[in-house]
This record gives structure tokens, sequence and C-alpha cells, in this order.
């Protein structure tokens, strides 16, 4: 089953370069083969479903070699990405028809996969670094797709503002390499939690978790440096800002940020504060920042942003508890942010494909109308869509934990996000963008279908039969690098989320 993980970077990454070489009279074989490609990588995703380990490139075992590695968080991640990547190709092959290089950003869109599957699945922060770098780049070319004046300066904007964060992130890189020798992950976090004590705010691996911490905040695009989101997923086309917002910002982003703290670093206090600090920044900010906009894509962008701070900040917190000891609490907001962070990925995904629908259409039919009604619903937290039952859990956990100011801050944030729907209600595209009236084809309105269904149908992975086979072990993937002073033989910290589908560790050794 190990084969079946450097395949998953390797088989759409060959695909995109294929198609990125079609000539532009072989629309209908790209279209295929990008099709065929998300499909594997779906079935893929779903056939590692029970695995976990790792594979070694080359042969060359860790930390000499590199390595590939597949846990439940990474595993639960892999496949929501797989299902929205899937619905933005099936539906890009119908609404990018107006283009003459609809191949081209079907590559972009594979290539884009492969580097999100490396980030995912790489077991180094170098490695894991060159492919947010790949993911960045095909990102940027998405975003100026159409190459009128807006989506350019949009691209230039992002490109550019992403340059200092990769920068930054590289950097954060060398000054841990330069201190522990190593770039392996279980191998990095194994030296930096025996050397004691050094997330004090003058050592240098302190400094290289802010440095990184802070590029991984840009490209999960977070306040305060989210400037370039709303500007990008405004100006790009509708799958390209769906693939962006829905897939992206949670796998190079938030995905990159929660590995490297807990994995890295050991999901310390100091660490766990920055992110609750991000988090509601962004949870505040973001809600704040929608109700002041008129426009459909920008309100969305901006409610995408609130939607992560809760994300992050109950991360943070569940690192700050697991490091105190309060193992309950800790584990119930970690499942919440999983659980947030997935369905975000649905409606996020779903609200952007539907106003290009309406777009494509030039108008609105009862099926656009259904399929907004749905991701709305679900972003607003209304009940029983799951972004109700995920955000409920969050709060939740906010006051099982005794941070009863950020259970307030949550409900309150909650509220301005679907009266910042309301205001554009009657305005799901600016007019200019709805130039021609078309039947939506049913290639494009299949996603908005399943997607549609998974918001509504999203709340039932809360319920103990489905949480214990994918929230549970993403969960234990993640805490058990947070436990205070109890580690395994391979530097791992024993899980905290008791499961019937993973079996515990008894520690080998006492904490120090």
């Amino acid at each position: 089953m190990s084969v079946l993980i450097p395949l998953m970077v390797a088989v759409p990454l060959g695909a995109g370069f294929v198609m990125a070489l079609l000539p532009g009279s072989s629309q209908r074989a790209g279209d295929l083969l990008a099709v065929a490609t998300g499909i594997f990588v779906l079935a893929g995703a779903a056939a590692l479903s029970p695995f976990v380990g790792s594979y070694a490139v080359g042969g060359w075992d860790p930390p000499i070699g590199i390595e590939m590695s597949r846990d439940g968080f990474s595993g639960l991640v892999l496949v929501v990405t797989a299902i929205v990547a899937l619905a933005v190709i099936l539906y890009a092959t119908a609404s990018m028809r107006r283009y003459t290089s609809r191949s081209r950003f079907l590559a972009l869109v594979i290539l884009l996969l492969a580097a999100m599957n490396g980030t995912l699945l790489s077991g180094d922060i170098f490695n894991r670094f060159v492919f947010v770098e790949i993911a960045a780049i095909a990102s940027y070319v998405l975003v100026g797709f159409a190459c009128g004046a807006n989506e350019l300066k949009a691209a230039l904007k992002y490109a550019v503002l992403g340059a200092v964060a990769s920068i930054a992130t590289l950097l954060g890189i060398a000054l841990v390499y330069s201190v522990h020798g190593t770039v392996n992950i279980a191998h990095l976090g194994e030296k930096i939690a025996a050397s004691g004590p050094v997330m004090a705010p003058d050592s240098v691996v302190f400094i290289a978790a802010v440095l990184m911490l802070a590029g991984f905040t840009f490209k999960a695009g977070l306040m305060p440096l989210h400037v370039w989101q709303p500007d990008a997923l405004d100006a790009a086309t509708a799958p390209a800002s769906a693939i962006i917002s829905g897939c992206l910002v949670q796998t190079i982003g938030v995905y990159a940020m929660i590995r490297t703290a807990y994995a890295v670093f050991g999901a310390t206090a100091p660490i766990g504060w920055i992110m609750v600090l991000v988090g509601v920044l962004s949870m505040a900010g973001g809600a704040i920042a929608a109700l002041q906009q008129d426009e459909w894509r920008r309100v969305v962008a901006y409610t995408g942003i609130s939607q992560l701070g809760y994300v992050v900040c109950a991360f943070g917190l569940g690192g700050i508890l697991a490091s105190a000891g309060n193992d309950t609490a800790a584990a119930l907001a970690v499942i919440a942010a999983l659980f947030h962070l997935a369905n975000h990925a649905v409606f996020q995904s779903l609200l952007f494909l539907n106003g290009g629908a309406v777009e494509y259409a030039g108008g609105s039919n009862s099926l656009t109308k259904l399929a907004g009604l749905a991701g709305v619903l679900s972003s607003s937290a209304v009940p029983p869509f799951g972004g109700f039952v995920s955000k409920a859990m969050i709060v939740i956990a906010f006051v099982m934990a005794g941070y009863y100011g950020l259970a307030a801050v949550a409900v309150a944030v909650a509220a301005l996000i679907p009266l910042a729907f309301w205001r554009v209600r009657s305005r799901p595209e600016p007019t200019e963008r709805t130039p021609r009236t078309a039947a939506v084809p049913a290639v494009m309105t299949a996603p908005l279908a399943v997607l549609s269904a998974l918001c509504l149908a999203g709340g039932l992975i809360a319920l103990p039969a489905l949480r214990s086979v994918t929230l549970e072990p993403a969960g234990q993937s993640i805490l058990r690098y947070a436990s205070p002073g109890t580690t395994t033989e391979q530097g791992q910290a024993a899980t905290l989320i008791p499961s019937e589908s993973v079996e515990q560790e008894e520690p080998d050794e006492e904490p120090d």
C-alpha cells in the first residue's frame, strides 16, 4: 500500500506536463486526461484511508533519505481536497470553453493538485516547502489566466507578496537546520523536544517558528497577511477561485501551519497563543470586512478568512490545552477544528462555483439558487448544515476549556456572517460579469449538486460511528505530538483521543 503514496504526486505531476504539451486542437483529450487524473487521486486517497505509514523515496531511509508519510491528518485533508479538485475539474471542462487554452488551465489545476498532495505527504520540511512553492506558482498563473487588467494586477500582487512569504519560510527552515542539522519532520521534532525549553522569545528555534508560521499564515490568507486573497479570488475565474479558496489555502496554509506547529515545534503554549491571536484576528476581522463589501466574490473571500480564523484559533487552543495536560478539551478543540476545516473546503468551493454558474447563465435558475442557498446556510452556521455542527463544536470546546471570552467572540462573529450574505443577496455577481444567457451544462451542475449534498449531510460526520473513522484518527495524529513529556520510541507523543480504530502505544520510557 505504501507504494501508492508517491503515485499520488507522480501521476498528477506527469499528467499536468502532458496536458501542457497537448496541441490546441486536443482540448477534448485534455479534458479526459484531467478527469481521469482527478478520479485516480480521489480513488487513491480513499484506498489509503486505512494506511498509516511512510515510504522511503529511492530506498534511502530517513533522516538521510526523503520520506513521504501518510497519517490520519494528512489522509483526511487528502480526501477532502481530492473531492473538491475533481468537482472543479469537471466544472472547468465546461465553464472554461470560452477560452482557447482550456487544456492549459486544467494542466495548472492538475499541477496544483500534485503540489497539494506533495505538501500533505512530504515527511520533511524542506520538500514540503518545495511543494508549497510549486503550488504557489501554479496559483499565481491561475489567478491571471484570463489576462485582463484586473486579473494580471491581482496575480502580480499575489506573486510579489508570496515571494516575501516564501523567503520568510525558507529562512525559518535554514535557522532550524543550522541548530539541529536535519529537516526530517519526525527527527527534527524529536531533537527539538529533547533539547528542552527552547521556546523562549530570544531563542533561534522560536524565531524560526515565527518566521515559518508567518509564511504559512500568508499562504492561508489569514489576517493580517491576507491582503492578496480578496483581490485574487475576485479577479480569478470561478473554478480557479474555488480550488484556491477551497483547497489551496487549507492544504498549503492551514495544513502546513498546523503540521509545523505540532509535529516540529510541539505546539507549546507560546506557539499556541500566536495561533489563537491570528485566529481571533481573522475570525472577527474577516466577518467585519465582509459586511463592508458590495460584491459577492469579495464577501465570500472575507467570510472564508473568518471561517479559517475559527479553525486556526481552535487548533492553537488545542495545543495550549494539551501542553497543560487538559487532554479532553484539547481533543475536542482539535477535532472541531478538523471538522470545520473540511466543511469550509466544501461550502467555500460551492459558493465560488455557484457564482460562476450564475455568471455563465447570465442569471440564475432553480438549481443555482438551491446550490447557492446550501453554501450560504452552511457558511452561516444554520442548522442542520455541516458548518453549524462544526462551528458549534468549536464554541463548546472553548466553553469546556473555560475560555468564555473566545466563545463569546465566536458566537458574535457567527451572527455577522449571514448579515454579510444578506446585504448582497440580490447581487450574486456584478452586472459586467454576466454578458450572456445560456443553459448551465450538466457537467457544471453535477458538482454543484454533490457539494450541496455534502453541505447538508456534512453534520453527520459528528456522529460517533463516522467520527471514529474520520476525525478521531486525524486528531490522534496531531495531538500525539502535543502530549507534555510523553514520547514513543519514534519520538512521537502518545495518543490522547481514545479510538477503537487506532491502537495506542505505551511509552517506552518515563518522561524526564
